[in-house]
């Protein structure tokens, strides 16, 4: 066939015997393929010997092979090619797969196209066998290919199939115990890997119970690495009192008395901390079913144990709970009551247990409420609400009641607890404080924000109904005489007998309102124009003859009035506040003390409403920056170290260089939309006095800026400022903006986005006036405030009034409980600041401490209480 064989060869069995022989010794361990490459190249002049096997084996049929070797006779290309995944189709190998051995013409069948065979000769001629590797089938898995780059004879080719068929065998050998040593490193090093990434912290140890191997979770529970602690006793990372406990452990599993023993324990980490595990401890055997090792598995348990030792905490703090707790079976009969519901319900254990839940039913609370709740509870779901219950002795008491059930892994409801906070006193509160955000405090009448309501629901039933009401405006005259000249309690005294006198002369469905400081509308229903106008008139004439006598003066006053007519033609309350208050300034400019109808056709009156007292003169003054900053002292009176703040006030510079007050001016603003441009400029103007003058910043706590209702519905104002803020140098927190509660809840959304916008770039939030307006407490947690500023109602009289002194302390508790700081204004007297600052109030403001002052006076002088 080949000279250097036919050389060495004498018969053709042994020449066979002779060729196998060579391959033999020439194939070496841990190489093999390569090696049978060489030989065969060697042997049969071949320029190259491919041995393959399709990817996945005879599990899984893929339409690549991985090449076992590629090898050329002279090594220019002797490669290995493992990691390489080549394609079947196509290829000399893909039929020699398909049809078995055989001689190929490369030219129809060419060999792998993506095999590197640099430096051989073009090839033309191909033997090839196929190999059987899983045993009792016939699919063919793998093969073993020879190439030459030359013709072969008949007999050379018949000569090559043998002896490749003879090889066959040893390479399927070969493969499979490949494979076979493959799946044992694979399954050891899964074995490894498995024990390392448990989630379960594990350590191997032999017979003497030296540390072998651990894994990721114990690094993790304890801190020590597997290196540091190879051949470190098991018993060093257990406390002494443990120790003895480990080492019986290991004597009854060397002793095969147990293979698996379970305890809970204790460990040190790295820092000599306890912590508590769970211990599972068994043993492996070796062949002869000795215990070659000790495996511990253990499981971090603080927190569980934590977990039950609050639960045991939980149990007593029921007992100690201030709030009165119930644990009925699922029939509604009483199991446990804690001490509180028999301090509350005057019924004793021996009363209550046993008894249904009715025990302390009053009776009064609505079916459809207890029908609800239980449609609720039996469904699984929590009941909230608010119950009338009655007590032992029979008083009532109002319970802010939580019922919820308990249920088992079946889905049954096994019990039901209840808990129940008196909020008896709360509730009366919140009925006061209902009433107070509707009333004027003063004189007990509505207030404007309800007054505006009801005179909405009026234009509806005008509408609607085609009905004719009228609206009455009344302003007092001289009342500004008894303020300057006798103060504010006289002012409040003719007050409080004007609102009198008003609610003695309407009809019953008629409405009657203090709107302003010295201001006061009616709500005729039901009534014509002229009619309207004999009411107010003989509501003048009253008011006119009534005398007001005070520190040895007596006063009278009188009442300018201007009516409007409400019918279905008009939709708009400010277009009727418009008339009523052109009609009025029509009255009082004709001499006061009478009333006038509006009328569209009477050219003075509509002068009147287009053009109000006020709006041109706050336009001029707005545009020739007639304003002018004060500021007043707000004081600290729990941490008299700590920076006093300021509230921003407003004075208006007159022609003649007198300072009006905000009261005369601020009404108008707001009415007619100019208070957004005024709180613009005050918030501009105090910007620039703190950058000019950084030494007065540096020596206050904050600014405080009123703003208006309508500054917090319009978007432009909310842009400048966090515009101005963020490019400034001034620390945000510097500027706090008072918004007032009645504002805030006329607009709670516009309000709740204006105060998170303020509060995302660092400034504070002062929610004014708070507890003279606000209809339930429940607003506060929907809003995002700092501080709350309690109304001077409030505060006046805290000596004198006992419920003005509850409501203080009751909002104090509330701001501080939501993380809000308190400030108590109108402080008069000193007595006053001493009882706030035992009530634990932050701040506190008002004549006593400071009175206002123009802002420039803060320059160069210290901040302190004068």
């Amino acid at each position: 066939m080949m000279q250097a064989r036919q050389e060495k060869q004498q018969t053709a069995g042994d020449a066979w015997l002779q060729t196998i022989s060579l391959l033999a010794r020439a194939i070496r361990p841990g190489d093999r393929f390569n090696d049978l490459g060489r030989a065969l190249a060697e042997l049969l002049e071949a320029d190259v010997v491919v041995v393959a096997e399709r990817r996945g084996g005879h599990e899984v049929s893929t339409d690549h092979l991985d090449l076992l070797t590629l090898t050329t006779r002279n090594d220019t290309a002797l490669k290995q090619y493992d990691d390489r995944n080549h394609r079947l189709q196509g290829t000399l190998y893909e039929h020699i797969l398909q049809h078995g051995r055989g001689t190929f013409d490369l030219n129809r069948s060419p060999p792998l196209p993506d095999a590197d065979l640099k430096g051989v000769r073009p090839l033309v001629c191909g033997v090839g066998c196929p190999v059987i590797t899983a045993p009792d089938t016939d699919h063919s898995d793998a093969l073993i290919c020879v190439l030459f780059g030359r013709r072969l004879t008949e007999r050379e080719s018949q000569e090559v199939i043998t002896l490749l068929d003879v090889l066959t065998g040893m390479i399927a050998s070969e493969i499979n115990r490949m494979h076979a040593e493959r799946w044992l490193k694979r399954a050891r090093h899964y074995a490894e890997e498995g024990m390392q990434h448990s989630p379960v912290a594990m350590l191997i140890t032999n017979r003497s119970g030296r540390i072998r191997q651990s894994n990721h979770a114990f690094r993790d529970l304890s801190g020590y690495f597997a290196r540091d602690i190879m051949n470190w006793d098991v018993q060093y990372f257990f406390p002494d009192p443990e120790q003895e406990l480990i080492e019986q452990c290991l004597d009854q599993l060397l002793s095969r008395q147990a293979t698996h023993l379970n305890i809970e324990s204790r460990i040190l980490d790295w820092k000599y901390q306890t912590i508590e595990i769970d211990l599972d401890c068994y043993s492996l055997l070796d062949d002869d079913g000795e215990v070659r090792n000790i495996v511990f598995q253990l499981e971090d348990i603080t927190a569980r144990k934590q977990a039950d030792r609050q639960i045991d905490r939980l149990l007593k703090s029921i007992e100690l709970s201030p709030v009165a707790t119930v644990i009925t079976d699922h029939n509604a009969i009483i199991e446990y009551v804690n001490p509180r519901f028999n301090e509350l319900t005057g019924f004793s254990n021996s009363e209550s247990i046993g008894q249904k839940t009715n025990i302390n039913s009053s009776g009064k609370t609505p079916r459809a409420t207890y029908e609800a709740m239980w449609a609720r509870i039996l469904e699984g779901r929590e009941w909230q609400g608010e119950l009338l219950n009655r007590r032992k002795d029979g008083s009532h008491y109002w319970a802010r009641t939580i019922i919820f059930p308990i249920i088992d892994q079946q889905g049954r409801i096994t019990n039901f607890v209840s808990l129940q906070e008196d909020i008896s006193e709360a509730r009366r509160l919140s009925l006061k404080l209902e009433y107070e955000a509707t009333h004027d405090q003063l004189t007990g009448l509505i207030n404007r924000r309800e007054f505006q309501r009801r005179l909405e629901q009026a234009i509806d039933e005008a509408r609607v109904d085609e009905v004719t009401h009228a609206l009455c405006f009344l302003d007092l005259d001289r009342f500004k005489v008894i303020n300057d000249t006798s103060g504010h309690m006289a002012g409040d005294m003719v007050l409080r007998r004007i609102g009198h006198v008003l609610q003695e002369h309407i009809r019953a469905n008629d409405t009657v309102a203090r709107v302003g400081g010295d201001e006061f509308a009616l709500i005729l229903r039901h009534c014509d124009i002229q009619k309207a106008a004999a009411i107010c008139d003989q509501v003048r004439r009253t008011v006119a003859g009534l005398s007001f006598p005070w520190d040895d003066q007596v006063f009278s006053v009188g009442l300018s009035a201007g009516l409007a007519v409400i019918d279905g033609q008009l939709t708009d309350t400010v277009e009727l506040f418009k008339q009523v208050d052109a009609a009025c300034y029509g009255a009082k400019d004709a001499g006061k003390n009478r009333v006038i109808i509006y009328s569209p056709g009477n050219r003075r009156l509509q002068q009147y409403r287009e053009q109000s007292q006020w709006v041109p003169r706050l336009e001029h003054a707005l545009a020739q920056r007639r304003f002018v900053l004060f500021a007043q002292p707000i004081y600290p009176l729990q941490q008299e170290t700590a920076l006093p703040h300021y509230e921003v006030l407003l004075r208006l510079r007159g022609d003649d260089g007198t300072l009006i007050l905000p009261g005369e001016f601020l009404p108008t603003a707001e009415r007619f939309g100019l208070a957004p441009r005024v709180d613009r400029m005050v918030f501009d103007g105090l910007y620039r006095f703190l950058t000019e003058n950084a030494s007065v910043a540096a020596r206050a706590g904050a600014f405080s800026i009123n703003l208006s209702g309508a500054s917090i519905s319009e978007p432009g104002l909310l842009r400048h400022i966090i515009s101005t803020i963020s490019r400034g140098n001034l620390p945000p927190e510097l500027l706090q903006f008072e918004i007032t509660e009645t504002a805030a809840v006329t607009n709670i959304n516009q309000a709740r986005h204006f105060m998170q916008q303020l509060r995302g770039i660092g400034s504070r939030v002062v929610l004014d006036d708070f507890g003279r307006g606000l209809s339930s407490f429940a607003y506060l947690k929907n809003l995002p405030v700092d501080m709350l500023k309690i109304d001077g109602l409030f505060v006046r009289e805290i000596l004198e009034d006992r419920t003005d002194h509850t409501m203080v302390r009751m909002i104090n508790e509330l701001a501080h409980s939501l993380g809000m700081e308190t400030i108590a204004e109108f402080i008069e007297t000193a007595p006053v600041m001493d009882s706030l600052r035992q009530l634990g109030i932050d701040y506190g403001q008002g004549y006593h401490m400071a009175r206002p002052a123009a802002i420039t006076e803060l320059i160069g002088r210290p901040h302190c209480p004068s």
